[in-house]
Formats: structure tokens, sequence, C-alpha cells
């Protein structure tokens, strides 16, 4: 049993890579098709400081606006009181504001499919969503289950 808990955070460390790299890769191409973007940061902790510290430090950037934000991130960009669940309200701002990227920090609007509204919607499918459709949150933002995950994959080795 403690192989399977170490196989499986290193499974969990491995994602948060992964996310990282998907992030980083996502935001490179996007700024090479795309000079003075717009860009929305979902988000209010740590991460999405770091995030705005950076991204504000681009030439390519033209607007950057954080939702809700926090002290720290209102001096790289604007701060938007808006909730990252409410959907609506995400999406009103992004076509208001004219964003062509949308990067998502935390995993609740993840898990409630934040990534798959923005597809589904004929307005918003064609602007850059940086964060894993809803099935592929569910992996990160459930504890449940990445052990049923691990431990299935586990089972087909053995």
């Amino acid at each position: 049993m403690m192989g399977d808990k170490i196989k499986m955070d290193f499974v969990l460390r491995d994602s948060r890579f992964s996310e990282i790299c998907l992030i980083a890769k996502s935001f490179f191409v996007s700024l090479q098709k795309n000079s003075n973007m717009n860009i929305l940061i979902l988000g209010s902790g740590g991460r999405e400081h770091a995030f705005a510290w950076k991204l504000s430090q681009s030439k390519k950037l033209n607007k950057l606006f954080i939702a809700p934000g926090n002290a720290g991130t209102a001096s790289f960009g604007t701060n938007i009181n808006i909730s990252t669940t409410d959907f609506e309200a995400v999406k009103k701002l992004v076509l208001e504001n004219k964003i062509s990227m949308v990067l998502v920090g935390p995993e609740d609007p993840l898990v409630k499919g934040i990534h798959d509204f923005f597809l589904a919607d004929a307005q918003l499918k064609n602007i850059s969503v940086v964060g894993p459709e809803k099935d592929g949150a569910q992996l990160e933002g459930s504890k449940d289950s990445p052990l049923q995950h691990v431990t299935r994959h586990l089972r087909k080795k053995h």
C-alpha cells in the first residue's frame, strides 16, 4: 500500500508540472499569433499573482485583467470583482474587453467546466482558454478520482 501512495503522489506532482508546461506552451503559442493581447487571469491566489507579475512584463500584452484578483495583483493589471464560477459574468467581461486569452488558475471553475463553457459558446469558442476541460480537471480537483485512477492503472500492470 505504501508503494501505491508514493506512485500516486508522483502522478499528482507530475500532473501539476504538466499543467504548468501546458500553460507556458499555450501562452507562447498565443503570443506568437497575437500582439497587443488582452488577457484575463481567473483567480485570486499566489499562483495568479505570479502569472500577473510575469505576464505584465510582456511587450505583447495590451491589458491584463484579474478576476477577482487581490491587493497584489492590482499593481499588475485591473482587478474585476466577479466570481470565477459565474460563467455568464466572465463571458460578459471577455466580450466587453476583447479578451483573447483566459488563464484559469483555481481548480473550481475548471472542475465546473469553464473551458467546456467557452467551447460550447459561439461567441467564445475561438478564445484561448489555458486549463483543462471538465473531465481532465476532475482528475486534479477531486481527492477521490486520482486515487481511483492510480489504483485502476496499478491493477492493470500487475
